[in-house]
This record gives structure tokens, sequence and C-alpha cells, in this order.
């Protein structure tokens, strides 16, 4: 067996056992029916589910941190480094291992916020903090695919889908700067992590040399998918801005402008 093949074993036994342990676990979630929390429930039925038994999960985790004396921002560094460890191996072209790692820095991603709100320690400076890390964490993580891939066309998806995925959370932070609120739907980033994620875990269960090709769809997936949701929201943001743009029926007086300055605000 060689050592590709060792390394796509040990993903294999590593995912049987974390699905065996979920498994038990959404038994005992089905007995205590925890509340659906508001931060998913405006997504759709598989993100519900999936956030309803992600929060009830890692709440004894957020537990264990605030009684270490963590806070949210570590746990975000925290997830960001798991993610970083996840874009190496999946550059290393271990790629059902890198889908385990992402899982767990996924875990992060929820934990933090609800820390936050555990030590009653909601602050801007973490919103921006933890905003910024999820941007470059998607970078990251695409960037170690595109390493992972042996053909330049899967490196391309995964540029692609890295470049698409910044797009659509630009749109809707420059919109809503701008005073616009976004539209939601799409392919937003709870969306992508689940298609790379899974797609990264399930190749466990096939033979080996499956995994980059099938790796290279969840990238064009996100690709396409996250374009068109840039695409949906640019126009649409631009279309409320422009709309909401009343020219005036008479100019307003001005000032004459000094030549320099007038050529000045023309670069502008």
């Amino acid at each position: 067996m060689t050592a590709p093949e060792q390394t796509h074993e040990l993903a294999r036994l590593l995912l049987a056992t974390c699905l065996g342990i979920w498994a038990v676990s959404l038994g005992f979630m089905a007995v205590a029916r925890p509340a659906l929390q508001p931060r998913i429930a405006q997504y759709g039925l598989v993100i519900r589910i999936m956030g309803r038994w992600m929060y009830w999960w890692s709440a004894p985790l957020v537990r264990w941190f605030d009684a270490r004396g963590l806070n949210a921002n570590h746990v975000t560094w925290i997830g960001f480094g798991i993610t970083t460890i996840a874009a190496a191996m999946v550059g290393q072209g271990w790629w059902a291992l890198g889908g385990l790692a992402l899982m767990f820095g996924s875990l992060c991603d929820i934990m933090d916020g609800e820390l936050a709100r555990l030590q009653k320690a909601s602050r801007p400076s973490g919103a921006f903090l933890d905003s910024n890390l999820d941007r470059l964490s998607e970078i990251v993580l695409f960037g170690g695919m595109a390493a992972g891939f042996t053909d330049r066309f899967g490196a391309y998806w995964a540029y692609a889908a890295a470049g698409a995925s910044v797009m659509v959370s630009y749109a809707r932070a420059r919109g809503e700067g701008l005073g616009v609120s976004c539209p939601g739907g799409g392919l937003e980033r709870p969306h992508r992590v689940l298609i790379v994620m899974f797609t990264l875990l399930f190749c466990a269960f096939f033979p080996e040399r499956w995994a980059a090709p099938a790796a290279e769809i969840a990238c064009a997936v996100v690709a396409v998918g996250a374009s068109a949701t840039a695409l949906v929201r640019l126009s649409t943001i631009y279309g409320i801005l422009h709309r909401a743009e009343k020219p005036s029926s008479t100019p307003a007086p001005s000032a004459a402008v000094a030549p320099e300055e007038h050529v000045h605000s023309q670069a502008r």
C-alpha cells in the first residue's frame, strides 16, 4: 500500500468514527430538542439541520473555553489556524484528511460567536476580525486546493472559486456601506463551506484516485454558484442605488474652481 493510500485509509477510519459519534449524538439531540438559533433560521433545511446540531454539540466546548479564560477572538484565530492546516493537507493531496480538519475549523466559526454571547462581549472589533478571517480562510483553503491539483484546470477552478467567494462578501459589504440592505439567498459562505467540506469528507469512501476530480467539481460548483450570487447582488444593489439618485431639476450654484483644483476633482 502506497503512502497516499495509507493516508486515505486513515482518513476513512477517522471519518467512520466521527460518523458513529455523530449518529449517537443525533439520538441525544432528538431527546433534548434544542431550540433553533436565530442565526441559522434564514437558511434552508440542510443548513438548519446541520446548524442546530453543531450549535447543540458545541455548547459544552463553548463553556469549556469560557472556563479556561479564552475569549471569542482566541477561538476565531484557532479556527483560522485549523483551516490553514486543512489547506496544507489538501495541498499535499490528503483530501479526506483536509475535509476532517475543515470540519473542526468550521465548528470554531460557530463557537466564537456563541462564546461572545455567553460572555456578553459581542463587539464591533470582534465582528470585524471574524469577517476578515472568514474571507482569508476561504482564500487560503482554495489556494491549498489549487496546489493539490495536478492539472491546471483544477487550479483555475480553485482560483475562480476564491475570487467569486470574495466578491460575494465584498458586494454585500460595499452595498451595506452605502446604506443598501443586501438581498439574501444564493451561494453564501455556509453553503460554500459545506459543499467543499462534504465533498472532501466523502472522498474517503471512494477510491483515492477519485478524490482530486471530486474536489475539482466542488471548486467548479462554488465558482459558478458564487459568481452568479455576486452578479445578482451587484445588479440588485446597483439598481437600488441608481433608482435612488434623483437628478436636480435646477443646477445648484457653485463657486469658481481653480484649474488645478478642477483637474484634481476630475481625477478623483
